[in-house]
């Protein structure tokens, strides 16, 4: 069925955060574009973790709330291009005058 953009909200989607818990965790209350509302538990994401389906991205926008931005779209694909994966034969043949020769061992 396909989605009717009058009853789209202009702002897109919207997110008012709660306190942070001791555990680093916040509560928040999510308004999206076609008028539903989320409630669930949020917390950040380390560094070199891997991101699930379900994460987002916040820009703050005024008085607590955040403009909000999936990472994944509606397929579990992650939305944008991400980092480059080169595995080309030529890319593996010269890496050592890319990287430098490789260490043969520790000492």
């Amino acid at each position: 069925m396909a989605e009717d953009d009058t009853k789209r909200c202009s702002d897109g989607d919207e997110l008012i955060a709660g306190p942070e818990l001791p555990n680093g965790d916040r509560p928040f209350i999510r308004h999206t574009a076609n008028h539903d509302i989320e409630s669930g538990i949020m917390r950040p994401v380390a560094d070199g973790e891997p991101m699930y389906e379900g994460a987002f991205h916040l820009e703050p926008k005024d008085n607590g709330r955040y403009r909000v931005t999936d990472v994944f779209g509606k397929d579990g694909e992650p939305k944008g291009k991400g980092p480059v994966r080169v595995s080309t034969p030529a890319y593996r043949e010269n890496w050592d005058s890319i990287f430098g020769e490789r260490p043969v061992g520790q000492a």
